[in-house]
């Protein structure tokens, strides 16, 4: 069986302001020729009413209704033809629009587009570039010695090498990016510091006003000018705490281990949440599981269904861990402690 072809409605092809000029050409053709059918018309109309009032003969007036008909039967047709074109004129105008409109949105969308991939790829160019500056930074950090610290701002007093780097970087940044407008407290070792807006300075310049003063103070040491002893910038270890992270676990069987008060803590077989370092001395102990696994949840559904089938509590023997929580966190104390001692050591050498 054929397949019927398939005919495309003629407003379709319509799209461009070439076929809206030809089909306004058109139209305007057409109501000239609509405006001179109706004065041929109105002329035929008043012949024929002329023959029928003075009684011409009846051939004469047949020839004037033919003509009369043929007339209204070709104006009838060129209306309805400008009609039709008014619509194709329209339909096509409201494509048109529809194409601009479309072709804006478009070329909006695509720019929004091509922009957004440009930010992407410059934003990665200037995280490598802050990568580089964070290196730069930490190497000026490890370079600067306590005693050099202490020789850094004589008018007002000693500054850590942490300080100094920062001053470098903010004065930095503000040099290279002036319009930055880099506000900060860049003396924070001084006692009278307030956030303010950070004047730019090469680093190269600062380093070179520094250098010449620690250079100035080396040569006063070897004339005996002043001792050897400096002052040096002194780092005090922060306050440390200790972590204190915690598990869910559930209890295979009751046990007990002493908690970070020194106290004995009993757990009955039953879902906990404990210190981390005594959940897994249990689990190692395979007293308990994290109740956040397969087999935690499994054991945890066991416990519920043999404590609804029991009618009474008999009494609970508890396994003692052999773990004190607080030991176990002074040690860590001290252990942080000794990190953060071995650190300075390393900034010093």
């Amino acid at each position: 069986m054929r397949r019927p072809k398939l005919v495309t409605a003629p407003e379709a092809a319509l799209t461009t302001d070439a076929d809206l000029s030809g089909l306004l050409t058109r139209r305007e053709a057409l109501v000239i020729r609509q405006a001179g059918l109706s004065a041929d018309l109105e002329r035929a109309i008043s012949a024929r009413r002329e023959l029928l009032i003075q009684g011409g003969d009846a051939a004469a007036i047949a020839d004037a209704e033919r003509a009369v008909r043929d007339l209204e039967s070709t104006a009838l047709g060129v209306t309805d033809a400008v009609t039709e074109l008014d619509r194709r004129v329209a339909a096509a105008e409201a494509r048109i629009a529809a194409d601009q409109e479309e072709a804006e949105r478009e070329a909006a969308a695509a720019g929004l587009e091509r922009n957004a991939t440009d930010i992407e790829k410059a934003a990665a160019g200037l995280k490598r570039a802050l990568e580089g500056v964070a290196t730069a930074h930490a190497a000026l950090l490890s370079s600067i010695a306590p005693a050099a610290a202490g020789q850094y701002d004589p008018h007002i007093g000693i500054a850590s090498p942490a300080d100094i780097a920062r001053a470098f970087l903010l004065h930095g940044l503000a040099e290279a990016l002036p319009s930055l407008d880099v506000s900060a407290e860049v003396r924070r070792w001084s006692t009278y510091v307030m956030a303010s807006t950070v004047e730019g300075a090469d680093p190269v310049a600062m380093a070179a006003e520094f250098g010449a003063r620690l250079r100035e103070t080396a040569g006063s040491i070897r004339e005996r000018v002043i001792g050897p002893a400096l002052p040096a910038h002194v780092e005090v270890m922060p306050h440390i705490e200790v972590p204190r992270p915690e598990m869910q676990i559930v209890a295979l069987e009751p046990f007990t281990f002493t908690d970070a008060g020194g106290s004995p803590a009993y757990l009955p077989a039953w879902t906990h949440t404990i210190a981390t370092p005594a959940a897994e001395r249990a689990i190692e102990a395979g007293l308990a599981l994290e109740l956040d696994t397969e087999e935690g949840r499994d054991a945890f559904e066991k416990l519920k269904r043999r404590r609804e089938s029991m009618t009474t509590s008999p009494p609970e023997h508890y396994v003692d861990l052999g773990f004190s929580l607080k030991e176990w966190r002074a040690a860590e104390l001290s252990r942080l402690k000794d990190a953060w001692s071995a650190g300075q050591d390393r900034r010093a050498a």
